[in-house]
């Protein structure tokens, strides 16, 4: 499936293969390993929001960070994508610990925050752009997909604010499923959106999503903006934030696993329309795709299975076959 994605993408979108793979040496190891470092820098970003959005002492950073690991890898490898590892992330947060309205909240708050703060990054790059000069066709692009999904998002962020109301659309919704109960899951449902409606009223909460969202939205733009120079153009800020931030935007919904094929497919002519070289393009995007989509898979392989050990206990030491007792005789006083 990821080599069908992946031809398909390449065949509609390079002018010469030959030319961008003889392109790949132009990325140098320490462009590599700088890329790397940033990618571990937003994932760490990611993980430390899911920590401020739990309750607290509910997980320490670590266990967070290792169950936030294996949900990212697996949504690149598993069958439905994002879908599917969000149901294995809830399912860990689970194990650990965690209620189950607790981390319904926590997916809630982080698929509603990502988005609009992706959506802000991209204003706040096309308010730049757009004063250098007339606006191109990628940013014309971008500022519709970013003021469509910030108003769909936010259409759907007030509906829940009524928790009685999710409770009876949830519970109706899922009456015809069978060996499901639909009235627990609504009850669940209103409590997340009980959740979510204090949310505007813990200011320091709402700063905390913010500040690690966009870390972890800017370190892999930084990523990507590192290989792309490497590779052999240096695009402005402004431009690539544009095309990074509409390649995502039009990448939330989740057609194949962690976007494979469409990221790449929006990505390399938006740079293309910004510039870039096509072998050039094609080069910084796959050697950043080889960062942030392919490498992630076999660390989520490790972190799942220091999930799945479970704490032996110290060892007791000193310890001898048991003797039965000898009897004593009791002395009367």
């Amino acid at each position: 499936m990821f080599a069908l994605a992946l031809a398909y993408g390449l065949a509609a979108l390079v002018p010469d293969v030959r030319e961008a793979v003889a392109g790949v040496g132009r990325v140098g190891p320490f462009a590599l390993l700088g890329a790397v470092l940033l990618e571990a820098g937003a994932l760490v970003s990611a993980a430390m929001m899911s920590h401020a959005l739990l309750p607290t002492g509910a997980l320490t950073r670590g266990t967070i960070l290792r169950i936030d690991l294996t949900g990212f890898g697996a949504s690149h490898v598993l069958p439905g994508g994002t879908a599917t590892a969000a149901a294995l992330r809830l399912r860990l947060l689970d194990e650990h610990g965690v209620r189950a309205p607790d981390g319904l909240y926590l997916a809630t708050v982080e698929a509603t925050a990502a988005p609009l703060v992706l959506a802000g990054i991209l204003a706040l790059a096309l308010t730049g752009t757009l004063r250098a000069g007339p606006p191109s066709a990628v940013e014309i692009t971008a500022a519709a997909v970013a003021v469509s999904l910030a108003a769909v998002v936010l259409v759907a962020a007030v509906s829940v604010r009524s928790g009685e109301r999710v409770d009876r659309i949830v519970s109706r919704l899922l009456r015809p499923i069978p060996r499901l109960d639909g009235a627990r899951v609504g009850a669940q449902a209103r409590q997340v959106a009980e959740h979510l409606a204090t949310l505007p009223r813990r200011p320091r909460l709402l700063v905390a999503v913010i500040g690690w969202s966009a870390g972890n939205w800017l370190l892999d733009a930084a990523a990507l903006w590192l290989l792309v120079t490497a590779a052999g153009f240096r695009p402005g800020i402004g431009g690539l934030l544009v095309a990074y931030g509409l390649t995502w935007l039009l990448a939330v919904v989740p057609l194949t696993p962690g976007g494979i094929g469409v990221v790449e497919g929006v990505l390399i002519p938006s740079l293309i329309g910004l510039g870039c070289p096509p072998a050039v393009a094609v080069v910084g995007v796959l050697a950043w795709r080889v960062v942030n989509f392919w490498l992630p898979i076999p660390v989520a392989g490790l972190t799942w299975l220091s999930l799945r050990r479970r704490p032996s206990g110290p060892p007791r030491r000193g310890l001898r076959p048991c003797r039965p007792a000898a009897r004593r005789r009791r002395v009367m006083p």
